[in-house]
């Protein structure tokens, strides 16, 4: 006899492909659980944590700007290919990173000299790179898995992510304080582990049914012109266009919070570990949320979920940057405030899933990947300033403040409030 699991519509492991692309995504989730390490690595070559901030709002801005050209190109040409090159491509990066780094770190004469700006480069390569290819990972899914399936699928790999997490921050911290270098080694191990995973999925991960383009130059014009299309089909849905407008403000509120939440702790003399395991409670309460996102997904339509978990984690985060200079208050306060978060994301961007057409899936979440991640190429930098002048409090009310005004565009429409659930 089967168990109710195995006879659940909405479970995505019962297919073998979702699995193997489960695993593959898990080595670049534990790649991406040591970012700790590129933030604590710019406070030390800079020696300035408003510096640092403005280098890691340019990452992120570059990896934005990238993502639309990924985004496109996930739409009009195969998505295996792009995420090996774009894969391999991050694989030199950190090569590059450690190699740098194992000369500046010998070498004090090299301090501040070339050596710096090719660590600074190799990063912003990295970060390129991950933006080509963020895109085809979660266009892929469509290929992979259904609406109905899709709920599951983000709270399992947010969960994945977060159990990462907890163990990757305070880890990676550890292994920065021991040597800067071993971070960035395990991220080229797990890039090298991600393309051989990938070699093992025989399933197609599209797109299919887009016409054969022989030029290269068309493929990229066509994947550039083709966002009017999908800036339009965003525009024509009145919920679709409420998150995105409302994203990148609720964004910059928690992304300002996550990143004051390292350069703080760097700030203040915390070594690599405990910042870690401080920053570690972010993951922990996205984990714990994890957990509960199905049977909340299940019984409360996605606009309800979210108004309503935001608004809590609205509170929360007035509390952290209240509080936050205190590590293990620091550590319970990011625990709560991102509970609710698995349930929320799985919510709202299942309806985006589900509503979008299958040949423009790698447009339109490129799309909401730019728009809403703004804010994480300011949020650094306003951090970093906040954390250097000791503006920490005003810091906290601006954004929060920014916050509640995405959470009322949201409630505010009925469209949000009355999402139907898949």
């Amino acid at each position: 006899m089967q168990s109710p699991l195995e006879n659940n519509p909405s479970n995505p492991f019962l297919k073998k492909s979702f699995r193997q692309w489960y695993s593959a995504t898990t080595l670049l989730a534990i790649s991406t659980s040591t970012t700790i390490a590129v933030t604590l690595l710019l406070v030390d070559i800079t020696k300035n944590t408003a510096i640092a901030g403005m280098l890691s709002g340019l990452i992120l801005f570059i990896q934005l700007c990238i993502g639309p050209i990924g985004g496109g190109l996930a739409d009009v040409t195969d998505r295996r290919t792009l995420l090996r090159r774009a894969l391999m491509t991050a694989l030199a990066a950190n090569l590059t990173t450690v190699i740098s780094l194992l000369l500046f770190f010998t070498y004090e004469e090299l301090h501040g000299g070339w050596l710096s700006f090719l660590v600074v480069f190799s990063l912003i390569v990295s970060g390129a790179a991950a933006g080509i290819a963020d895109p085809s990972i979660d266009a892929s899914a469509r290929s992979l898995i259904t609406p109905a399936e899709f709920p599951r699928a983000m709270s399992a790999e947010q969960a994945r992510s977060s159990t990462l997490h907890i163990v990757g921050s305070p880890a990676s911290g550890a292994m920065y304080s021991t040597f800067p270098a071993l971070p960035f080694i395990l991220r080229i191990v797990c890039d090298a582990g991600f393309l051989l995973t990938l070699q093992r999925i025989k399933r197609g991960l599209g797109p299919t049914g887009t016409e054969a383009l022989d030029s290269k130059l068309k493929i990229l014009l066509k994947s550039l012109s083709g966002y009017k299309e999908s800036f339009a089909f965003i525009q024509s849905k009145e919920a679709l266009r409420r998150i995105q407008v409302a994203a990148p403000l609720i964004n910059l509120m928690v992304f300002s919070g996550t990143s004051w939440a390292v350069l703080n702790m760097s700030h203040s003399g915390a070594g690599g570990l405990i910042s870690g395991i401080t920053v570690s409670g972010f993951a922990i309460g996205a984990l714990l949320g994890s957990s509960i996102t199905p049977f909340l997904t299940d019984r409360f339509t996605p606009g309800i979920l979210a108004i309503a978990g935001l608004s809590w984690m609205t509170i929360i985060f007035a509390l952290l940057f209240i509080y936050g200079g205190n590590p293990w208050a620091l550590f319970v306060l990011a625990v709560l405030g991102m509970a609710p978060s698995p349930a929320l994301n799985g919510g709202l961007f299942g309806h985006v899933f589900a509503e979008t057409p299958g040949d423009m899936q790698g447009r339109v979440m490129a799309t909401f990947s730019l728009v809403a991640g703004l804010s994480a190429v300011v949020a650094p930098v306003f951090s970093g300033w906040a954390v250097q002048e000791d503006l920490n409090v005003l810091l906290g009310f601006a954004t929060c403040s920014v916050g509640i005004v995405g959470i009322l565009i949201l409630a505010s429409s009925s469209a949000v409030r009355n999402m139907k659930k898949y």
